[in-house]
């Protein structure tokens, strides 16, 4: 599926901490009582259950001083339902302090269908400069019969009964 985030939708808690230039975001907390969030709240309004495939790629760019790996850094989900109820803090954390792009991904499956969805690049508890980018959202859609085809992936005759008789 296509990317449901948006380049120029990100909002900063702090945006004398953070810049963006060509796709990369840095990231500065001068200390470890410091936080920094960029967001972004995408609408689904889903009336079914849709797998959600999310992540980004990180990489230090000087200090990192927090010695392991936690949702204080790194990238989370929170999800707000059909019935108002939410998930909250669905993470993914990079390795701390390491120089290296790491991309990043994890797909998760809600219990209800999704009405919103808010993604949150945090980095707390350290003083550090970070990038991140490549950052994505996307559902997990299931190919049609059609579409299999179109894949070259064999379809069951069952499966072509229902696209024949007009199903799919």
């Amino acid at each position: 599926g296509d990317n449901l985030l948006t380049a120029g939708n990100w909002i900063s808690s702090d945006p004398s901490k953070t810049a963006a230039e060509n796709g990369v975001h840095r990231i500065i907390t001068p200390d470890d009582k410091t936080t920094v969030l960029l967001r972004q709240t995408v609408t689904l309004n889903r009336k079914e259950i849709v797998p959600l495939h999310f992540g980004a790629a990180f990489r230090t760019v000087e200090k990192n001083t927090y010695h392991r790996r936690e949702d204080s850094y790194g990238i989370y989900m929170n999800l707000t339902y059909d019935n108002g109820q939410s998930t909250r803090f669905i993470s993914i954390g990079p390795k701390p302090a390491n120089p290296q792009w790491e991309p990043m991904a994890r797909t998760y499956t809600p219990k209800r269908p999704v009405v919103k969805a808010e993604v949150v690049i945090r980095l707390a508890k350290r003083a550090a400069v970070v990038e991140v980018k490549d950052i994505f959202l996307k559902e997990i859609v299931p190919l049609s019969s059609k579409g299999m085809r179109n894949h070259g992936i064999g379809v069951a005759a069952c499966e072509l009964r229902h696209a024949i008789a007009g199903k799919d």
